[in-house]
């Protein structure tokens, strides 16, 4: 029994450090879409249509979704394409960028109406936040709320159609933040 008492120890090791690599990679939360991902999905791809050509209504929302500051155009370009949603659609998409928690949401509603969301986005200066507003604006967005930071400095531009105009308000944020 001494014998193999060294051998049944190294196996008891192997298998304990084996299962506890299995029960990490487990538990460890699997990685989000990429925003290619996401426009085929609602665009479609070789010949496949996507949800948005549907004429049905659909909810579809991607969660973990990781970017960074040079991703903010390409994303930018996605909420824009969303503009031909079918009614009663929504899309909603979660993620970080550069590790900051953001949210954009799109909807159709029943009566054919648009409305965005962009929350906690990065605008590289207020050129392009308020391109962005344009955008929407352009599109016949009937409400819209868009919340960033410009720089240091927290931004928020709501819209309402039939509402008093839109002003960009912002404050510093404070070092803590």
């Amino acid at each position: 029994m001494e014998r193999w008492f060294p051998a049944l120890f190294v196996l008891a090791l192997f298998l304990w450090c084996a299962t506890s690599v299995v029960a990490q990679e487990a538990s460890a939360p699997k990685p989000g879409p990429s925003l290619a991902e996401i426009r085929a999905k609602l665009f479609g791809q070789a010949g496949q249509p996507g949800l948005v050509a549907a004429p049905g209504p659909f909810d579809l929302g991607f969660e973990r979704i990781a970017l960074t500051a040079q991703d903010l155009p390409q994303l930018l370009s996605l909420v824009e394409e969303l503009k031909d949603l079918p009614p009663r659609a929504e899309v909603i998409l979660r993620g970080q960028v550069d590790g900051i928690p953001f949210k954009v949401k799109r909807e159709r509603t029943r009566s054919g109406n648009l409305e965005a969301k962009l929350e906690g986005l990065r605008f590289a200066d207020r050129e392009q936040f308020l391109s962005v507003a344009s955008m929407l604006l352009r599109q016949g967005v009937k409400e819209f709320k868009l919340e960033g930071l410009i720089g240091n400095r927290k931004a928020e531009l709501k819209f309402e159609e039939g509402s008093p105009p839109a002003q960009v308000s912002g404050e510093p944020l404070k070092p803590s933040q």
